[in-house]
């Protein structure tokens, strides 16, 4: 079990078979999904403000909750991808990759016969809603439009970004 930081404790349930198909997340009546979001899209803001990258952020708070148990090596997978690759700014933004990420390890595959469609859809839709919602897609056109100043915060578009990732998998 890995805890290195407080609020960042792992599951101790068994982790998913290669064959296994990923958790499909029951969804609360229409008010509590909104209370959900809201709830998740708080704790993936405050664990960025707490240290995590934008990737991890994103992969912890939304995958603690459609994931079961959330796999540690995830949330690792997702460190390369913060602050737009490598923290180096110029790639795709941290929280899009964490998101994607999420929705193939809920909707994507592991067999070569097994359909693609659900996680090439989803993911499709979520890269539109999320360059819709904040105007670009990389972590450079996403600073230049003022994300990440003291006003708009990374942990702020992780947030939101969280919240978006909710309702595009509760779309389904």
């Amino acid at each position: 079990m890995e805890s290195s930081k407080p609020g960042w404790e792992w599951g101790t349930s068994k982790g998913r078979s290669a064959t296994d198909s990923g958790p499909k997340p029951s969804m609360p009546p229409d008010g509590a999904r909104r209370e959900e979001r809201h709830r998740i899209a708080d704790r993936a803001a405050k664990l960025v403000e707490g240290g995590l990258h934008c990737s991890e952020g994103l992969l912890f708070a939304v995958g603690e909750r459609v994931l079961d148990p959330l796999p540690a090596e995830l949330v690792r997978a997702g460190t390369g991808f913060g602050g737009g690759i490598g923290g180096t700014q110029v790639g795709y933004c941290g929280a899009l990759i964490g998101a994607l990420m999420l929705i193939g390890a809920v909707h994507g595959r592991t067999d070569a016969h097994a359909p693609d469609e659900p996680a090439y859809r989803l993911s499709a839709t979520y890269l539109e809603v999320f360059r819709e919602t904040f105007g670009a897609t990389h972590c450079d056109a996403l600073l230049r439009l003022g994300y990440g100043s003291e006003q708009n915060s990374c942990s702020a578009l992780v947030g939101r970004a969280a919240r978006l990732l909710m309702g595009v998998l509760e779309a389904g």
